[in-house]
């Protein structure tokens, strides 16, 4: 039987949503000073502008004082209160302002607090009518984007990634995450294009790196996804996910040591890290430390006792020291938690 060795590549899918920290847009008044309110709302923006979130949200409720009906300052003060990571207050204070009069920007703000409290159903319902008072809105299609890929809706969420660059074409993160959903549905040339293009935008981004060095992987283009990896680990010195896949990437040329030594460093940082122990056992597995191998695997188990793969590749390694008893029980359990590979193991060496 021809042994397979099972490798878990880990990416950094919705960095735009998971991986990176943007600041909301945020709508400015006129610097003319026609009246109080006007003029405390608009030393708040500034004051949001520099971070000091409580000092700003004073400033709007001075404004509010002075005129109950502000719109614009019950949304702002909304988006002060998302950075102040206080969700559902902030969600009232749009509540307000989309009562008052309706706007893109409230119903966005609303959107993205749903959004951090996970309600996301609501989110895409808020960003969608954001959309429908501003065409042009390249966030509200950005996060739309965000929750349609999280349900699996690639497609859709590709849509919308494209109108969100078409409205800001210089949108890297949005490049990147069309690349991720473009990964998922197996375009692996046109996620490798919008990898490239977010790089071209933002090179100073370490999970952009890891993302297009795992499509190289996919591409079989090794030596340029190890190169990727290794920018990825420049910027980011602790960044176990690049590491991981690095050693990945070693390990199908067949530098073995080396991708040894890549799953290491990812176990240093992440000593918990099942999917590296479980790649680690692979190399062992090729330099015949069948015994060391399963010492790997019963970690990665331990760590995660539905681990599959790991069951799988155990399952390989006691085959190779001829437990066939002990193989056939992993390849069972790596069958019981879905993994179908597991069936031709069993009905090859098992069902004899």
């Amino acid at each position: 039987m021809k042994n397979k060795n099972i490798f878990i590549l880990l990416v950094c899918l919705l960095s735009g949503l998971l991986c990176n920290a943007q600041q909301d847009s945020i709508v400015v008044a006129s610097t003319v000073d026609q009246h109080k309110a006007e003029k405390l709302y608009n030393e708040g923006v500034s004051l949001f502008g520099q971070k000091k979130y409580n000092e700003a949200i004073i400033k709007f409720n001075e404004a509010i004082a002075e005129e109950p009906d502000f719109d614009k300052a019950f949304a702002n003060r909304g988006i002060v209160k998302i950075g102040m990571k206080k969700y559902q207050d902030a969600i009232d204070d749009f509540n307000k302002s989309i009562a008052i009069q309706p706007s893109a920007n409230a119903y966005f703000g609303r959107g993205k607090a749903k959004y951090e409290l996970k309600n996301n159903m609501d989110a895409l319902e808020d960003f969608n009518k954001a959309i429908e008072l501003d065409s042009t809105d390249s966030q509200a299609y950005y996060y739309s984007a965000g929750i349609l890929f999280q349900m699996k809706q690639y497609k859709e969420a590709i849509q919308d990634y494209d109108k969100s660059i078409l409205f800001k074409n210089d949108f890297a993160f949005a490049f990147n995450d069309r690349a991720s959903a473009k990964r998922q549905i197996e375009d692996y040339n046109g996620a490798l294009e919008d990898y490239s293009k977010a790089l071209l935008l933002d090179d100073k981004s370490a999970f952009i790196y890891n993302n297009r060095g795992s499509v190289k992987v996919l591409l079989e283009d090794y030596k340029g996804a190890i190169d990727d990896f290794s920018k990825a680990l420049k910027l980011k010195q602790d960044y176990y996910l690049a590491y991981n896949n690095r050693g990945r990437a070693k390990y199908e040329l067949k530098d073995y040591d080396n991708a040894i030594g890549d799953f290491n460093a990812a176990l240093i940082i992440k000593p918990d890290y099942a999917i590296a122990l479980n790649n680690r056992g692979n190399v062992k597995h090729k330099q015949n430390k069948f015994q060391e191998a399963i010492k790997d695997f019963d970690q990665a188990i331990q760590i995660d006792p539905n681990y599959a793969y790991a069951y799988l590749n155990r399952g390989i390694a006691k085959e190779m020291l001829r437990d066939d008893k002990g193989a056939c029980a992993d390849w069972q359990k790596a069958s019981e938690l879905g993994l179908s590979t597991a069936a031709n193991y069993i009905n090859l060496q098992c069902n004899r």
